[in-house]
């Protein structure tokens, strides 16, 4: 009964040793997400806006706080992204909100302030052009379908608009943003259909090659006496077999439980982290699951904590099944004896044999 519930408790030894491990790691996090920060108040002080919006965005996504928020949209404001700042300003509104922070008034003012001055891009895609399987990009970034034909606040620039559906030629045309409170209207017209995306047309297999027919050789006469003599090889005791086995296969048990529970340790912490960056976005993406730039880092960051955290526990799962059946199938050595049954390969008068005899 002890012996069995020695997997369980190194198990748990581990999955307590791995605690610290995560909180390590968030503090690793949270240290550069303070260097980062650091380095965009250097680029900002020195006039550098547009290498210092990167930085604070970066800052932001590993330790998302209101105040690394605010900078970063007034860095997107003084670097001409009045799209970016305004949704970025209104991400901290609805953060200072659910927080009661005084710095929501502030917030509000900001929002006001550039909402007249917003550019904005609306593509339109009439009936007959909504073809099955239609899918359009903005710079690659795909615009849902919730998105199409909606005034979409843009930052100014340049942007590639792309058309694709099966069977049908892709279309594609450039725009210009202006700076401030421009309006930029886009159609998509009816794609034209073209056999660039039918599937492509494969050649034949060709024959297999005919059976090449072999003849067969004369074997060579046997020139070993069938009777020559054989050393009688070594005693070989199924009870110290067994008792090694059984060893091998309980250590290969905890060693699997281990490890099974550090990765249901690591993938709960990471699945909760996922969790909690996607709860923190749900105010900064609509039904349509367009996100503001912090909303959409946030969604990426849930994600990949998510993937990684799956893996991580189906991977702790599977290990500790197996290490619990190998400990529970593991064979019990039988006590030892005054006489034992050992076995052995002996030459026999008329070839090899197996024998058994006893041994004290």
């Amino acid at each position: 009964m002890i012996a069995r519930s020695v997997p369980f408790l190194i198990a748990g030894c581990v999955l307590a040793a791995a605690a610290p491990a995560v909180a390590e790691d968030e503090e690793q996090v949270r240290a550069l997400a303070q260097q980062l920060f650091d380095e965009a108040e250097a680029l900002l002080s020195a006039k550098h806006v547009a290498e210092a919006c990167p930085k604070y965005a970066a800052s932001y996504r590993l330790d998302p706080h209101l105040g690394v928020l605010i900078y970063l949209a007034e860095c997107y404001e003084h670097n001409g992204q009045l799209a970016s700042a305004w949704g970025a300003f209104r991400e901290a509104e609805g953060m200072a909100q659910a927080r009661k922070d005084q710095r929501l008034s502030y917030a509000r003012d900001r929002i006001d302030a550039l909402t007249p001055r917003l550019s904005r891009l609306t593509v339109s895609v009439p009936t007959e052009t909504r073809v099955e399987g239609l899918t359009l990009y903005r710079s690659g970034l795909e615009l849902l379908p919730a998105a199409w034909g909606t005034p979409t606040p843009t930052d100014p620039g340049s942007y590639v608009l792309e058309a694709k559906a099966p069977g049908r030629r892709h279309w594609t045309t450039s725009v210009v943003v202006p700076p401030e409170g421009g309006t930029v209207n886009v159609t998509v017209p009816v794609l034209a259909p073209g056999a660039e995306d039918l599937l492509p047309v494969t050649a034949a297999p060709a024959p297999a090659p005919a059976p090449v027919q072999t003849v067969p050789t004369a074997r060579a006469p046997q020139t070993t006496p069938p009777d020559a003599p054989r050393p009688t090889p070594p005693l070989v005791s199924a009870e110290s077999s067994a008792g090694a086995s059984d060893v091998s296969r309980r250590v290969t048990a905890l060693a699997l439980g281990g490890l099974g529970f550090v990765g249901l340790g690591v993938g709960g912490a990471l699945g909760v982290g996922a969790r909690s960056k996607y709860d923190e976005s749900a105010s900064l993406c609509n039904d349509a699951n367009v996100c503001t730039p912090a909303g959409t880092a946030l969604r990426e960051s849930a994600q990949s904590k998510a993937l990684v955290a799956s893996v991580l526990t189906g991977v702790g799962v599977a290990a500790v099944a197996s290490g619990l059946v190998l400990w529970l199938t593991a064979p019990t050595t039988p006590a030892p004896s005054s006489a034992r049954a050992a076995w052995s390969v002996v030459p026999a008068t008329s070839g090899w044999g197996v024998g058994a005899h006893r041994a004290f």
